[in-house]
């Protein structure tokens, strides 16, 4: 499969600059999903050309570019093995994390679905390293740790402004910000880390013991969390 012909015109065309960019971002999103699924290897060309492409559409002013930078990002940080290579690439993680104080309340929303599944994974999956996890989380709202971020054993989160960033989506009047919001902690905490920022945090009890929710997807998120919880402290 790695040397069909198929797949070598793929890989050209996905990255020509001449390309239409709607039929680009689908050939891209094509190959991180062949990626993801091992299909294919990453090597050092496509390395290189998915950074190039990534760092263009996380630099651009254009909404649709934005998204599609995204969009492939999901993908990518469902696995492993590419999350460890996104990760370091630090150019790309502090272009990606400056998304979180975007003026675009869709931009903001697609940001936070795609942080959701830095923290993913599932019971197969081997785990994801929590040192680069806990470092991309404490740029989380802190911009002062997101342009730190090549220095990893440096970040730190003392005055909980991750956190915090967190738990002021999640008290807006707004749901799908919850709920977005939500799905983050859900997934953070499936580490130890994230345990122990939640349980350490002043809102915390008070925003997941209160009965009211603003639909039946928060009401269940918080449920879950609240059982998880109580399983692992």
């Amino acid at each position: 499969m790695t040397k069909s012909p198929l797949l070598s015109i793929l890989r050209e065309e996905a990255f020509r600059e001449d390309t239409e960019f709607y039929v680009q971002k689908y050939m891209v999103l094509l190959l991180c999903k062949m990626l993801n699924q091992s299909v294919i290897e990453l090597d050092s060309t496509l390395s290189e050309q998915l950074v190039s492409f990534l760092k263009g559409l996380l630099q651009s002013p254009d909404k649709e570019q934005l998204e599609g930078a995204l969009s492939i990002l999901s993908v990518l940080f469902q696995s492993q093995k590419l999350l460890t290579f996104i990760g370091k690439q630090n150019i790309l993680i502090q272009l990606f994390m400056s998304l979180d104080s975007h003026s675009h309340s869709q931009i903001k929303k697609k940001f936070l679905s795609c942080l959701s599944n830095v923290f993913f994974q599932s019971q197969e999956d081997m785990q994801k390293d929590s040192r680069m996890l806990a470092n991309i989380f404490f740029c989380l709202g802190n911009q002062s740790n997101t342009l730190s971020y090549s220095h990893l054993n440096r970040l730190s989160d003392p005055s909980h402004t991750s956190a915090n960033y967190l738990f002021k989506l999640l008290t807006l009047p707004f749901e799908d910000y919850e709920t977005e919001a939500l799905k983050v902690l859900s997934n953070l905490v499936t580490f130890q880390f994230g345990v122990k920022i939640l349980v350490s945090h002043k809102d915390s009890i008070g925003y997941l013991c209160k009965s009211y929710a603003k639909n039946k997807e928060i009401f269940d998120l918080k449920r879950d969390l609240r059982e998880h919880l109580e399983k692992v402290t």
